[in-house]
C-alpha cells in the first residue's frame, strides 16, 4: 500500500488509472529499531511515554508504526506490555479533512 502525495509534478502517477503496472524499486534502509530503543535501556529506562508527529502524507511511517504492534502500547490496568502502561499520543496536521489520508483508521487505532 502506498500513499502518494498528489502535487503538480506527479500526475503521471496520481492520475493513472486503477491496476496500473508500476515498477518500484526495493526498499532501502534499515529502519527504526523500535524495539532496542523503546523497550531496552537505551536511556537508562525503558520508553513510557510515546510523541508521534506527523503532516499530510507523513502520515505514512507513522501509520507503518501503529499497525505493525511494535508500539506495544498498552495501559498499566490491561495487564499488556508487562503491564508498563506505555502511552502514545499522535499529532496530525492538514490542510483540510479532505486531505486527510487514513482518517477511517483513527478509531481502530485508539482502540489498539
Amino acid at each position: 500500500e502506498f500513499l502518494i502525495k498528489k502535487t503538480d509534478t506527479n500526475t503521471w502517477i496520481t492520475s493513472a488509472p486503477l491496476l496500473t503496472p508500476v515498477a518500484i524499486s526495493q526498499v532501502m534502509g534499515t529502519g527504526f529499531s523500535i524495539t532496542t530503543d523503546f523497550d531496552g535501556f537505551k536511556y537508562d529506562f525503558p520508553c513510557q511515554n510515546i510523541l508521534l508527529f506527523a503532516n499530510g502524507s507523513g502520515i505514512a511511517p507513522i501509520r507503518a508504526a501503529i499497525e505493525s504492534g511494535q508500539l506495544t502500547i498498552a495501559s498499566a490496568a490491561d495487564g499488556k506490555n508487562g503491564g508498563a502502561g506505555r502511552s502514545c499520543r499522535l499529532y496530525y496536521g492538514v490542510k483540510s479533512p479532505s486531505d486527510m489520508p487514513y482518517a477511517d483508521r483513527f478509531a481502530r487505532w485508539e482502540e489498539a
